[in-house]
């Protein structure tokens, strides 16, 4: 079943680059899961899995999320605006799949996913993608508006809603916020990204695996699968020499929000549980 599943994402994927019609939904968003029945409900199973405290998912589940996630990144280029001092070398060349925020929803629905409303802000919810600064320094950070909605498989969080936000220059810095690599992100029009599938082969990146966070009633978890925990089994005395408070802020909101340490970070083996 692996194979299919694997080969037909990326087959999705493929279409999407290479497609130029203005009725992707239509043509071929909303066919391909019509036909991708099976995939659909195993994604709608593994939202439902029990686990104590977090379902198993075997690398091979993990490997058709991470292709799913790539295919989402594709789409989500139509709701980005460009920066006009954006250095990213694909920013110019194409803004994405022509594609409405209701065709979008309607596609994550159609796999089964769910849209999880924050009335606040939180790092677990939402990706930075414009900061306007208030008048205070230290003015907290307050939504204003959603580029895109967040999207759930259960208490999986699958994607982040992209928000433009205020918040005071000692809370966030705009510029860093804004602009510095989004890790476990492929592809971003207004920005540089870092995931463990660049610089690999075509066959290789796709052995990429999903990052899973997860809501649940006691609070955040934030990269489950990772086994050094910034709560418990690390101190400020790392080899890495990135401090604690740096390390989890890297890891929840996926990009620096201050100005980034200047030693090379790997935030990929970290978790953390952020409890209520």
């Amino acid at each position: 079943m692996s194979a299919p599943f694997q080969s037909d994402l990326q087959d999705l994927y493929s279409r999407l680059l290479d497609d130029d019609s203005k009725a992707v939904f239509s043509e071929l968003l909303s066919p391909w899961c019509q036909a991708q029945q099976e995939f659909c409900d195993w994604l709608r199973n593994f939202g439902q899995r029990p686990g104590q405290p977090f379902p198993p998912a075997s690398t091979e589940e993990r490997q058709w999320l991470y292709a799913l996630s790539r295919i989402n990144d594709t789409l989500l280029l139509r709701f980005q605006r460009l920066r006009e001092d954006s250095q990213e070398p694909d920013s110019q060349d194409w803004a994405g799949p022509e594609l409405s925020r209701g065709e979008y929803e309607r596609f994550l629905e159609a796999l089964g996913m769910t849209f999880p409303w924050a009335s606040d802000f939180s790092p677990f919810y939402h990706e930075i993608v414009e900061v306007i600064p208030a008048k205070s320094e230290t003015a907290p950070i307050v939504l204003q508006d959603i580029c895109w909605p967040a999207a759930m498989a259960g208490p999986l969080l699958f994607s982040r809603a992209g928000v433009v936000v205020t918040a005071g220059s000692q809370i966030l810095d705009k510029m860093v916020a804004e602009t510095s690599p989004l890790y476990w992100s492929y592809r971003r029009r207004n920005r540089p990204t870092c995931d463990l599938s660049q610089g690999w082969g075509h066959n290789s990146q796709w052995r990429t695996l999903f990052r899973r966070d997860y809501a649940w009633p006691e609070g955040f978890a934030y990269n489950v699968d990772g086994a050094c925990d910034l709560a418990g089994s690390v101190t400020d005395a790392h080899p890495d020499q990135i401090p604690l408070a740096r390390r989890i802020e890297l890891l929840t909101y996926r990009c620096w929000i201050h100005a980034p340490v200047l030693e090379e970070p790997w935030p990929f083996d970290d978790c953390y549980i952020e409890r209520r």
